[in-house]
């Protein structure tokens, strides 16, 4: 068995909210990123798991993860958009658990059997 994580980049990780509750406003500068990953599975190996697709719309935010298993090979997609808004701290909680979706999809494993 061989487990990998497919997202290569981390760019998410800079910008992550770990309080739980906020008194001020965020101000969210414009983003967006778009990436597709294309890897080849090591020579007798098959997918075992893969993580189902992930897609996070709103109205300042939108986020699309997928993973697609082809013979012999992995492929991974996401796609980020943040247009630039500022976020009223009573919408800091959605706002988390958007951050907290982008960046735990980037971490979803792959798992691989002989």
């Amino acid at each position: 068995m061989q487990i990998f994580r497919a997202a290569v980049f981390r760019q998410f990780e800079a910008v992550r909210l770990n309080e739980k509750t906020r008194k001020q406003p965020v101000v969210l500068n414009v983003d967006a990123f778009e990436e597709k990953i294309h890897i080849l599975l090591p020579q007798g190996f098959k997918v075992d798991e893969i993580p189902d697709a992930v897609t996070v719309n709103s109205e300042y935010r939108n986020y699309q993860a997928g993973w697609a298993s082809e013979l012999g090979s992995v492929t991974f997609t996401r796609k980020l958009e943040v247009p630039p808004r500022t976020v009223p701290a009573a919408q800091y909680t959605q706002l988390k658990k958007f951050l907290d979706t982008v960046y735990g999809s980037s971490n979803q494993p792959v798992v691989l059997m002989r």
